[in-house]
């Protein structure tokens, strides 16, 4: 597991990224910083935790999205990080399964077809489309494919290990409505009360400005 520091400036607060499955810091290196310090974690092909449980700060925020949902909660629940809140972003902690997560058909047949013609389409979903893609071109990770596709085989096999991930860690989700990668009423059935609801594809902080307005978003406090 890789980590990157965006900020580390000596914060009483951090927050800790974990990305989805492909990305890396570019996808949130954008968002103003707010008076946090902000690490991101990303390519899980190697599963050793890159971080220490304290750090020496007041208090851990994990924010995560997509496959890093799953990734961040075994994560908290074999201890290797103490976070004061979490949040979890279009991911669930049963992401391959058809009530809960993707489809395993859908999951298999995206694996054995990968490409980078197949990642670069797989991106544009993730956007919502051709134009929002477009528009988040700094988002789009930087890494080689062979490590992407590593990635992916290895993130299916720990799923498939089928441990059972506690939710009561977790304080809110946030959930969109056109997501095209994890079905929304997937994502509704696993988080029940603990799932915001929003418009959006699956990248849906594109156009958030900072960590303070993401948190809002997640929490739903920007709508009061």
């Amino acid at each position: 597991m890789e980590a990157k520091w965006l900020k580390r400036e000596g914060a009483s607060e951090l927050i800790v990224f974990f990305c989805g499955w492909g990305f890396d810091e570019h996808c949130v290196a954008r968002l103003d910083a707010n008076g946090y310090d902000v690490v991101v974690l990303y390519d899980y092909r190697d599963g050793t935790f890159p971080l220490e449980k304290h750090l020496g700060y007041e208090r851990i925020t994990v924010v995560a999205w997509s496959f890093g949902v799953w990734v961040a909660g075994k994560a908290i629940e074999d201890g290797l990080i103490l976070p004061h809140q979490a949040f979890a972003i279009n991911g669930t902690l049963k992401p391959v399964d058809d009530s809960e997560g993707i489809s395993p058909k859908i999951f298999d047949s995206t694996l054995a077809g990968l490409s980078e013609a197949a990642i670069s389409k797989f991106n544009m979903r993730i956007c919502g489309g051709a134009r929002q893609m477009a528009d988040f071109k700094d988002l789009m990770p930087t890494r080689d494919f062979n490590g992407q596709y590593e990635e992916l085989a290895l993130l299916g096999k720990r799923f498939a290990e089928g441990c059972l991930l506690n939710k009561d860690s977790w304080s809110k989700a946030l959930i969109s409505t056109s997501d095209l990668i994890f079905p929304y009423q997937n994502m509704k059935n696993h988080w029940g009360d603990r799932a915001t609801t929003i418009d959006g594809a699956h990248l849906c902080f594109g156009k958030v400005t900072s960590w303070n307005n993401l948190i809002k978003l997640i929490t739903g406090l920007e709508h009061e």
